[in-house]
């Protein structure tokens, strides 16, 4: 017999949705229905919209034990608490309708979860409505912390020099703090200092110090950048900038802010050129041939400049980049188009059209029964328009959203099995475009070309300091096979 457990989760401190009021209506509902919590999952302060299944420890364990088989019911406030995201929510309730799970739910507003097509029809549905409330939810706070961002009574992340009075929800200066701000800007601005760097070490040397901790060069930079020292508070809200005057709080002159903006420009070094992106195509296929562990791509300085190779760390051996991915190309060139001369052609003509007749009698299944399904949806459509009664009329409503989402299942599986035909008729142009491929010099293909042939034909190659061997996958390693088989 399964575990009978209980999941929590809280995204703020508010006493109505906080762990504590969630465990106490947990503990109460299983006294009332005979049951016995053997273990809780919790996630404390945690947003489900902000932060993935695999980050919230208590709800990733929580889908473990069910996946597992370990749990039998689950005692839940609200559906809302596993997760503010369609997906994950979803695989929820997969999980919990394939291994039979009972779910109780705490709060009075939610009904039972059923393990139903029509069930699955709802829940998604539900879903839906649980992450636009969760975006509801964001919307509002954010709106909030504008409008009080406008007001000039929203804290945030306040420069140095300022804090934000809880009591009287303003902004008021530090004057001892501040002092060192004017003291940085009057020394960066006198000429006396080469550099940011420069301005650190005085400050150094006469001892001032930020909040007890000597000064860093990228912080002095965030004081000198920092608009609020003129008055204007800047901050961005969803990434969108948002500004308020505070003139009140000003302590630099603005003429002398725009300055130091130009001064900081002149001082600081050009940008380093960016380092250009490296593509290794035979990272995962390249095998060291005495531990046999994958090599790494690597650039390495030589005659003063960086080469890149692919290297064994643990044997210090590597191999020119260049050099090993141009052989395996032409050794796998020689090899495919071999393959293509000779029987390869007859091997996709058997194998497509031994899976195009099975591929052909699984679809005319499947349209009868879409057939089927369209004639009977038809009718109770029809019934539930004539019904009178309301109470029946509800029902008749139920029946055929059942059936409409049963039949948008066959459809789906047709539209499956019609990409599977397709698959299978491509290999000849899948070949044609490889051989196209191939039919370059190797130093004129991308990266991401020359990556996916080597993906398609390589099986692995083995290096050793004197050698290589290559071994190719035959064409029919990668290919899958069409099953028959009842969706029922």
């Amino acid at each position: 017999m399964g575990k009978t457990v209980a999941y929590y989760r809280s995204s703020t401190d508010l006493q109505e949705n906080s762990v504590t009021t969630q465990r106490h209506k947990a503990i109460k509902y299983c006294m009332n229905h005979m049951l016995l919590i053997d273990e809780e999952f919790v996630d404390e302060h945690v947003s489900a919209r902000k932060v993935p299944l695999e980050q919230r420890p208590g709800a990733f364990q929580l889908l473990q034990e069910i996946e597992s088989g370990n749990v039998e019911n689950l005692v839940l406030y609200k559906r809302d608490r596993l997760a503010r995201n369609v997906v994950e929510y979803m695989r929820f309730y997969y999980a919990l309708r394939e291994k039979k799970v009972n779910v109780y739910f705490t709060a009075e507003s939610e009904f039972s979860m059923r393990y139903n097509t029509f069930g699955e029809f709802v829940e998604l549905i539900l879903a839906g409505f649980i992450q636009h409330e969760g975006r509801q939810i964001n919307s509002r706070i954010l709106d909030s912390k504008i409008a009080l961002f406008e007001k000039g009574e929203y804290g945030g992340n306040l420069p140095y020099g300022y804090k934000m009075d809880r009591k009287k929800k303003d902004i008021v200066k530090v004057d001892s703090e501040l002092q060192v701000v004017k003291l940085i800007y009057d020394e960066f601005l006198s000429g006396r200092h080469a550099s940011v760097n420069d301005l650190r070490k005085y400050l150094t040397e006469l001892n001032i110090t930020k909040r007890g901790k000597e000064w860093k060069t990228a912080e002095i930079e965030k004081v000198l950048m920092q608009p609020m020292y003129m008055g204007i508070r800047v901050m961005k809200f969803n990434g969108v900038p948002y500004s308020h005057e505070l003139d009140e709080l000003a302590v630099i002159d603005p003429e002398h802010w725009e300055q130091a903006q130009e001064l900081l420009s002149k001082m600081k070094p050009p940008k380093e050129r960016e380092k250009k992106s490296i593509d290794y195509p035979l990272v995962g296929l390249l095998h060291c041939g005495y531990c046999h562990h994958p090599l790494e791509g690597k650039e390495r300085m030589r005659n003063g400049q960086y080469i890149p190779f692919y290297e064994c760390r643990q044997h210090n051996h590597r191999i020119d980049k260049g050099e090993v991915e141009e052989i395996v190309f032409n050794k796998s060139k020689e090899y495919f188009l071999t393959l293509l001369s000779t029987h390869l052609p007859k091997m996709f003509e058997r194998y497509i059209e031994h899976h195009q007749k099975l591929l052909g009698r699984m679809l005319k299944k499947q349209d009868s029964v879409i057939e089927q399904l369209e004639q009977q949806l038809h009718k109770k459509i029809e019934k539930w328009l004539n019904e009178k009664n309301l109470d029946k009329r509800e029902q008749r409503k139920n029946d055929f959203l059942e059936l409409e989402t049963e039949l948008q299942q066959h459809v789906a599986r047709k539209n499956e099995l019609l990409s599977e035909l397709q698959a299978v008729t491509s290999l000849p142009h899948v070949a044609a475009k490889t051989s196209s491929d191939f039919d370059v010099d190797f130093h004129s293909l991308d990266g991401e070309t020359v990556k996916k042939l080597f993906k398609d034909i390589v099986d692995k190659v083995m290096v050793t300091r004197f050698s290589l061997k290559v071994y190719f996958k035959h064409p029919f390693t990668s290919i899958h096979e069409v099953i028959q088989c009842d969706f029922e």
